[in-house]
């Protein structure tokens, strides 16, 4: 992680294909439409590793590496860390602070 990576959006990683959108949901969708696949056919492939994010350098992270690099970033909500946070994020965590 370099310091300064940021996450930039939610992705899906399918069949060696990175989709991506503003939220997990849309990214399926995304993905279900280039596949030719029902939405939750591409729920059922991905798995929880095939959900992540993309950062601002390009790269495909986890939810759980997205976490650490958005909370280090500032890109966490502060009602977010209020609740006590998860170490993993959820695209809602960071609506309005991804970089371009």
């Amino acid at each position: 992680m370099s310091a300064r990576e940021q996450v930039r959006v939610a992705a899906v990683r399918l069949r060696g294909r990175v989709f991506t959108a503003q939220s997990h949901k849309e990214a399926v969708h995304v993905a279900s439409l280039r596949l030719r696949l029902k939405p939750a056919t591409v729920w059922r492939l991905l798995g929880k590793r095939g959900e992540g994010f993309v950062t601002t350098t390009g790269r495909f992270v986890s939810r759980r590496e997205a976490w650490r690099i958005a909370l280090a970033a500032g890109q966490v909500c502060s009602r977010r860390l209020a609740r006590g946070g998860e170490a993993e994020l959820v695209s809602e965590d960071c609506h309005g602070t991804w970089g371009p």
